[in-house]
């Protein structure tokens, strides 16, 4: 079952309280939260100020749309590869059908048209 979700704002001020004297286990009692959980909220909000929380919601959004972009941008690379990859096949097998139309043993295939390359 998933637990409760605190706002960021919620999350200091519960971090904030054993500096006050209460202890660990009873803020986890008190706001039904793991041990695991307080520990991590302080890793990620230990010392920061209510202030900090809209600059910190800020980076991680300006990051997520980066981490975006740069996922389209490497879509878009992977299908340009694939597509220069096909017209580079495509002129090497023209290339080799010249060759062996002009030097090979099967001079009766010289008929044959190759389409153009657009």
């Amino acid at each position: 079952m998933k637990g409760k979700r605190f706002a960021p704002t919620q999350v200091i001020r519960i971090l904030k309280e054993p500096e006050a004297g209460t202890e660990v286990t009873e803020l986890i009692r008190k706001y039904g939260s793991a041990i695991n959980t307080f520990y991590i909220w302080k890793g990620k909000y230990g010392g920061t100020e209510n202030n900090q929380i809209q600059e910190l919601k800020d980076l991680e959004s300006d990051n997520s749309k980066l981490k975006k972009l740069l996922a389209e941008r490497n879509l878009e690379i992977e299908a340009l590869k694939d597509v220069y990859l096909k017209k580079v096949e495509l002129r090497q097998k023209r290339e080799a059908v010249g060759v062996l139309m002009a030097h090979g043993p099967n001079r009766h295939l010289q008929h044959i048209k190759c389409p153009p390359d657009h």
